[in-house]
Order: structure tokens, then sequence, then C-alpha cells
């Protein structure tokens, strides 16, 4: 659940934002800057998983989400590279979850895989949800305005570090292949046919999906639509994609 909101959560503050002196290129960086680390970090990701293990590589990815968070709202001198830093410690950060918690789910829960990564892809989509639902509010009754309701994901990051951290000081299971270069299975898997129509489909329904949730709430204020209710519009699609995500595999079994 911590995956999403702290993308989601600045497109119901983009027209404050930009309200305060950010400009649109700034604003849209914010969102963007995380997708590009996605595929950047991802290639290594699984690397990192099988060095230091899943477990401790999933707590590093919510340190650095909670940190990037952070600094993403500083709003001191120099706040405009802090935020841009902070969005590449966010995008870094949630890289690893996006590869290696599906990967944790497969080697821990092999006999329940269909319905741990139904309930891994329906807490993407309420953690995104949430994160376009409570941006307003928390922008509204936080004394920080909408630099703390940005913050307060990183709050929200750290909190579940602490609870994940049992976790990593478990020592990883011994690996019973030897480790290679980072980007050798990203090599083999480029040479299927296959795998290029799921990269190619995945593609655009991700530029689809995040360019509706970056700019549709500014795009519906624009037409005199309330922030909340703008908010609500967007939160709304993202329910629809926890009802999905929960629907889907059951109807597979079915």
């Amino acid at each position: 659940m911590n995956l999403r909101p702290a993308i989601t959560a600045i497109s119901p503050l983009a027209e404050r934002m930009y309200a305060d002196g950010l400009s649109r290129q700034l604003i849209g960086s914010l969102t963007a800057i995380p997708l590009l680390l996605f595929s950047l970090v991802g290639f290594w990701a699984g690397w990192i998983g099988q060095r230091i293990g899943f477990a401790r590589a999933l707590g590093l990815g919510m340190a650095l989400l909670a940190f990037g968070c952070a600094a993403r709202s500083f709003t001191g001198d120099f706040s405009a590279i802090s935020r841009i830093l902070g969005t590449v410690f966010i995008g870094s950060g949630i890289a690893l979850g996006n590869v290696l918690l599906p990967g944790l789910v497969k080697s821990r829960f092999p006999q329940h895989m269909g319905v741990l990564t139904s309930l891994y892809a329906t807490g993407m989509n309420l953690g995104a949800a949430l994160g376009i639902a409570l941006a307003v509010p928390m922008a509204n009754s936080l004394p920080g305005g909408w630099n703390a309701s940005l913050g307060m994901w990183g709050v929200a990051a750290f909190s579940m570090l602490i609870l994940w951290a049992p976790q990593m000081f478990t020592a990883p299971q011994q690996q019973s292949r030897r480790i290679g270069h980072p980007l050798a299975g990203v090599m083999i898997v480029a040479r299927k046919r296959r795998a290029w129509h799921v990269t190619i489909f995945m593609g655009l329904q991700s530029a689809i999906y995040y360019s509706t949730v970056a700019w549709l709430p500014t795009m519906l204020q624009s037409r005199g639509m309330a922030e909340e209710l703008a908010a609500g519009w967007v939160s709304a699609l993202q329910i629809t994609g926890c009802v999905a995500s929960l629907v889907i595999p059951m109807l597979a079994v079915a």
C-alpha cells in the first residue's frame, strides 16, 4: 500500500503547488521521475535482492521511500533541488518493491500465489486511491499545507519499515545458484518475443494510467470542479482497479 500514494498524491494538489510558484514542468517531473526510476532501478533490483536478501532489500526500499518523501517536502533554501532528489529516492524505493515483492510472495507462499498476488495488486490500487483521496483533506488540516500532506506518506512508509524490520534481521537463505551479472536475466528475457509483447502492453497501459492520474484532477478543476470532487473521481478510478484486482482472479479460478 506504500508503493503508489507518494506518486498519486501529487495530482490533487497540482493547482496548489502551481499557485505557490512551482512550474508545471517541475510538478510533472514529480510524477515522471519515479516512472523512469522504475525501469532504471528495476533492472538491478533482482541483483540487489540476491546480494542482501529480498526482505532486506524491501526494507531498504521502504527506507528510501520514507527519506525521499521527507526530502521532497523540504521548504527551505534549495527546495527545488531537494524535491528532485527526494523524488529520485522515492522512485528508487518503489522500484525495489515493485520488483521484489512479487518474488517474495512466490518464494514464501508458492501454494497461494494467485490469492496473494491478487491482494498485492489490490493493496497497490487501494494505496493509490488513498493517496488521492487524502491529499486535499490533509493539506487543509495540517499546518504545513500541501508540503506536509506529501510528507505524511514518508511517515507511513517509515511506520511500515518498523513493522517490517524483524524480517530484515533473519539472515537470507543461501543462494542455490551463483549470482551472475545483474542484467543477465534481462538479456535472456529480451530475446523472447512474448516478453516484448508484454512489455509493449504494460508500457501502453501505464502511459494511459499515469497520464490520467497525474493530470485528470487538474483538468477537472480547470472545468470548475472543486478539489475534493475532482480527487473523488480519480479515487473512484482506483477503487475500480481494486475491485478488478479481486474479481478477475476469482473469475479465472471459476
